[in-house]
């Protein structure tokens, strides 16, 4: 309603004024007056312009007496301009400071949430350490019921250490008097060693238990045989000497080991078996006797390789290098055997058998032989598990990227 009114006002106000100037340009014109000794015209012109700018500044005094805005438009909007940059400065340097509190505010944010989350693991650790405190008092508790009873328990041992020690020192008594009597023993007459191999046979595969035990049985027959053998006219006086002990436990666990739960095993070569002496055996005294058993298979094919050891020129040393060098050949060969799975001897801890003489003729050999040569070794026949490794020695020359000639099967 102000604006129309305003304009209302400037309406009748303008056309109140181009009125009167009419009016007067008329009575000028008519009557041909003159201002400022111009001509009537121009005088009637000079009045139509007068009542013009009459009412602009009519116009803009009206609307500078009742509007602020305009008073502000026509004479503070310089000053209006300054205060709206210096307030577009200080907005400017607001936001900037608000991004940068917000900034402050986002690490703050991560500062918190990092140390809540520390809150929330050291509560954790805070439970879980009340529960294992909980726990490890409960367990003093019950250590300390046990310590109790073990003291009672304790008091009443002293007095059965007591006379433990009194009956400790007669048992001793006793048990130097049978160290004396065992030692004369020993050194008597020795029919077995200690790990002597007695009787050895193989256990075909497939078998159930019954036949795991009547072919062990007549493994340990063989023992008797050898005991007897080797008893003599002792044996035909005490038939019960004859006979070599093998405990319960070590046979039902050598079939246990053969079987399947007492039902056949599939597959394999079956086994072999050896039956050795539990100690020194003394003339006179029971065969107490080890079951031991391995899985039976082909260690070495006919023919196969064995082993190779490199020569300089074994022509230039002395037989008894060249026999050292010989001996450590042979020495490689058993751990090479064992390694792949022959059963050494218990008593030589050997796993091979080579005649002499051919030892012998290899050393001759060897001390004619001139620049680098390769001392061989072959399976003279197939090897099974309890061996014994026969060997075949050969002299070959270097040659080939491994530097054996024949190392393959020949």
């Amino acid at each position: 309603m102000y604006g129309i009114a305003l304009i209302l006002v400037l309406t009748i106000a303008g056309g109140a004024i181009a009125f009167i100037g009419d009016r007067l340009g008329t009575k000028i014109g008519k009557k041909k007056l003159s201002l400022f000794g111009l001509r009537p015209k121009h005088t009637s012109t000079l009045v139509t312009i007068a009542t013009g700018l009459l009412i602009t500044v009519t116009t803009f005094g009206i609307m500078a007496a009742v509007s602020e805005n305009v008073r502000t438009a026509l004479f503070g909007m310089e000053k209006l301009n300054r205060r709206m940059a210096e307030t577009q400065t200080k907005l400017s340097t607001a936001n900037e400071q608000l991004g940068k509190a917000q900034q402050e505010m986002e690490k703050s944010q991560a500062a918190l949430k990092k140390s809540q989350d520390d809150v929330d693991r050291l509560a954790k650790q805070r439970n879980e350490l009340e529960k294992r405190t909980a726990a490890l008092q409960s367990e003093k508790t019950r250590l300390q019921s046990d310590n109790n009873q073990l003291k009672d328990k304790n008091t009443a041992m002293e007095g059965d250490n007591a006379r433990l020690k009194k009956e400790q020192a007669e048992l001793e008594k006793q048990t130097e008097a049978l160290k004396n009597g065992l030692v004369a023993m020993r050194e008597g007459s020795i029919i077995f060693q200690a790990g002597e191999v007695i009787a050895e046979g193989v256990v075909p595969g497939g078998l159930d238990s019954a036949g795991v035990k009547r072919v062990l049985n007549e493994i340990i027959e063989t023992a008797n045989q050898e005991n007897r053998l080797r008893l003599g006219p002792i044996a035909n006086q005490y038939p019960e000497l004859g006979v070599v002990h093998v405990s319960p436990q070590d046979y039902s666990e050598a079939v246990s080991y053969m079987t399947a739960g007492g039902e056949k095993k599939t597959g394999g070569k079956g086994y072999s078996v050896r039956i050795t002496a539990y100690a020194n055996m003394v003339l006179g005294e029971p065969v107490r006797c080890d079951v031991d058993t391995f899985e039976n298979r082909r260690v070495y094919q006919r023919d196969e390789f064995v082993h190779g050891m490199r020569f300089e020129n074994p022509s230039a040393q002395s037989r008894e290098e060249i026999e050292a060098m010989v001996g450590q050949f042979f020495r490689e060969i058993n751990l090479i055997a064992s390694d792949k799975g022959v059963v050494p001897d218990s008593l030589r801890g050997t796993v091979g058998v080579i005649d002499g003489g051919q030892v012998y003729e290899m050393v001759e050999a060897l001390e004619k032989t001139e620049g680098q040569t390769v001392l061989l070794a072959y399976a003279q026949n197939d090897t099974y598990t309890l061996g014994p490794l026969r060997l075949k020695l050969g002299i070959g020359r270097l040659n080939g990227s491994l530097g054996l000639d024949n190392e393959k099967k020949r």
